[in-house]
């Protein structure tokens, strides 16, 4: 159970803080519960930068130009242009070469199974939210903690001192989900010992004579259970009240921060994401992209320029005094110079008549060079610097990602063949690393969930991460299985590449059933036409065991006509045997050699 003293300190400290951030906030500036919410906070903005669609890159532009107008700043704000996302993307789409499922392997039994794959709360599918979620997060936010509790607290009514009253319902299973909060929502983190939260949702409280929801709603997680602590009474009294949310009893803390580059600053220990070293580029391209636009739109488009010269009508004002037999008479938008005040005014299908001066003296004798020529002209900048900057962008841009030695642009490079592979090797070495973590937090994750839904403390799982991550065809499979029959290699390795390529070519999962059932019943399918008679001729094998790998497909076929679950039963106790005695049924009608016509 959690100290109670330590709550009453947290509450002191959370009072203290929210009255300084009210302070801080007013100056228009951000202030954090602690130096670690600091420096994770602080890490996942300037990831999001990137990383997450739609956020403008404020600190980059503050500090990149920190005597920026306020109409200059907010005009890169409204016509900003996240440029690095795309290339942010492609670089995640290399890091989900983790995911390709002929690399790694989940095993659990049925009840297991259908929970995580079927009956999942809140995206059907674990392991799809795992890798559609999870595996980004990881990279944008390495302090973001991935929590397991209940998705809802099963609950029923009864009657205590004569009233009713809803308590937990001990007789249900509880349907646990694993939830992410940011570090910039983390209060507390003690490594196995505690963690607190805030929650997005907010309570209801006093302010300003009215009921508002805008309390805080903290989330503490220990050993041993989950708690609330609920902000109540007047916004400003800051009283709280502390309630056991879920007792787990898991014996462990049952949340983990995702992970990344370790980092140690400040006395403290936190993460920075695997992306990190791409960061100075980005952070570059996204300021000279953004200063580009505004460039372009000022200097890359002809500017016009003339001489001025007032309305002659309106004497440059743009408004004359219409006379009614009034004192003073009423004013109106001069209409030579539609309140403009200007005599010359542009549009693109109108010519501008310039008046020749008089010359009293002599008009004949006209003062040809005293003449405004021409009144007005067109300036059309060099764009040889604007050519420049979105070269620059570009180039900073895919630089970002080649330190890490990810190419988001496919195209060749210039490097020999040995640099290339150190290159991939060393990509590889990095994607290595990151699906260990990745795989290792699925399986606590899994772990932790099998507890609080069976209480299993050793449940049926096995999660085995990847460490190849070559993409292969269906076609290069089908090369491979060939030629590892050719030279005869193990069969577990042969059953593999088998079900490898028929997930890959079929993507069928009752395919993928077939294969696996043929590959365990049937003990000769790796085998070539002369091992088989080999085998035979040494007594190794039996008759109705080469019936059975002659004919498997067609029985299978025969008997789901009538049996269409078939191959849904357990494979040695309900399949082997009804396949066996359909080969050994056929060994006895006939004598003929099963294997004849396709042994020379």
């Amino acid at each position: 159970m959690i100290n109670e003293e330590y709550i009453s300190q947290f509450i002191d400290a959370v009072k203290y803080w929210a009255e300084s951030a009210n302070k801080v906030s007013n100056r228009g500036k951000k202030s954090y519960f602690s130096e670690y919410q600091k420096l994770t906070s602080e890490h996942e903005k300037e990831v999001s930068y990137h990383a997450k669609f739609g956020v403008f890159p404020e600190d980059i532009i503050n500090k990149a130009a920190p005597n920026e107008t306020k109409e200059e700043f907010d005009y890169r704000k409204e016509n900003y242009k996240q440029v690095t996302k795309p290339a942010w993307d492609k670089a995640m789409s290399f890091v989900y070469r983790i995911w390709n499922k002929q690399n790694y392997s989940i095993k659990l039994n049925e009840d297991y199974k259908e929970y995580f794959t079927s009956n999942y709360p809140v995206y059907d599918n674990f392991i799809n939210f795992f890798r559609d979620v999870v595996t980004k997060r990881k990279v944008s936010d390495p302090n973001c903690i991935a929590a397991v509790k209940p998705y809802m607290i099963p609950t029923k009514e009864v009657e205590q001192d004569g009233e009713l009253v809803t308590i937990y319902d001990q007789s249900e299973m509880v349907d646990p989900v694993l939830c992410l909060y940011p570090a910039s929502s983390v209060f507390v983190f003690k490594e196995d010992e505690l963690v607190i939260v805030l929650r997005d949702e907010k309570t209801e409280v006093l302010y300003g004579g009215k009921t508002v929801k805008d309390g805080m709603w903290f989330e503490i997680y220990d050993r041993t259970g989950i708690y609330w602590l609920k902000q109540f009474g007047k916004k400003v009294d800051y009283q709280f009240e502390f309630e056991l949310y879920y007792e787990h009893d898991y014996e462990g803390l049952p949340c983990w921060r995702l992970g990344g580059i370790p980092t140690y600053d400040e006395s403290e220990y936190y993460y920075h994401s695997y992306f990190s070293g791409a960061l100075p580029n980005l952070d570059q391209a996204v300021f000279i992209s953004s200063t580009l636009f505004s460039a372009i739109v000022k200097h890359g488009f002809p500017t016009r320029w003339y001489y001025e010269d007032s309305c002659g009508d309106c004497s440059g004002t743009g408004w004359v005094t219409e006379y009614d037999g009034s004192e003073h008479g009423n004013k109106a938008r001069c209409a030579a110079c539609h309140g403009s005040g200007n005599r010359m005014t542009f549009s693109w299908g109108k010519d501008y008549k310039v008046q020749l001066p008089e010359n009293t003296a002599d008009a004949s004798r006209l003062d040809v060079g005293s003449l405004p020529t021409p009144p007005f002209g067109m300036v059309s900048p060099d764009t040889s610097v604007l050519e420049f900057l979105d070269t620059k962008t570009k180039d900073l841009i895919n630089e970002a990602f080649q330190n890490l030695n990810i190419d988001i642009g496919n195209k060749p490079n210039g490097q020999t063949a040995t640099e290339s592979k150190i290159d991939r090797e060393e990509a590889f070495s990095f994607l290595l690393q990151y699906a260990y973590e990745l795989f290792d937090l699925l399986e606590k994750s899994m772990r932790a969930i099998i507890w609080m839904r069976w209480m299993d403390a050793e449940p049926e799982l096995m999660v085995v991460a990847p460490n190849e991550f070559t993409i292969r065809s269906s076609e290069a499979l089908t090369e491979e299985f060939a030629r590892g029959v050719e030279a005869q290699l193990p069969e577990p390795y042969l059953n593999k590449l088998l079900t490898e390529t028929v997930q890959q070519r079929f993507n069928d999962k009752s395919q993928e059933r077939l294969v696996e059932v043929v590959s365990k019943v049937d003990s000769l399918l790796t085998k070539t036409d002369v091992q088989i008679v080999t085998l035979k001729n040494v007594g190794a094998i039996q008759q109705w065991q080469i019936v059975l790998h002659a004919n498997i497909f067609r029985y299978i076929g025969e008997i789901m006509t009538e049996n269409e679950d078939f191959l849904e039963g357990d494979i040695y106790k309900d399949i082997l045997p009804v396949l066996k005695a359909r080969a050994e049924q056929d060994v006895v009608v006939t004598s003929e050699n099963p294997l004849s016509g396709l042994i020379n």
